[in-house]
């Protein structure tokens, strides 16, 4: 199963990380190099996560509809879990930086109307 690890071809055992480990062992026609498995990477967060994540946007967001020069990336003091997560962090200043531009705009559309 490791075999193709090399080249990127492989799939990788998610049963080896569990406490059992994988019952097939060196028979698994799945990779077990997982320290830096390329298809590991990309892996989403559990829904637990992902809806906190989302709470976490939201409050920043209203934040962001106060005051939108008020917040900055760097001004923001994340969650751990969310800091140390880059499928995490990436999502929420994506959404960030959007929420931003999109306040930016009605601000100046509102100011332009006076």
């Amino acid at each position: 199963g490791s075999g193709a690890h090399a080249v990127g071809l492989c799939r990788p055992c998610f049963y080896v990380r569990t406490p059992a480990g994988c019952k097939f062992g060196a028979d698994c026609g799945f990779c077990h190099i997982l320290a830096d498995h390329p298809r590991l990477q990309s892996l989403r967060p559990c829904k637990e996560k992902r809806i906190r994540l989302h709470r976490t946007i939201e409050a920043i967001e209203r934040r962001i509809a106060k005051n939108p020069g008020a917040v900055t990336s760097g001004s923001l003091d994340l969650p751990s879990a969310i800091a140390g997560n880059p499928y995490a962090r990436d999502r929420l200043l994506a959404r960030l930086a959007k929420s931003v531009s999109e306040a930016e705009e009605l601000r100046m559309a509102g100011s332009s109307l006076r």
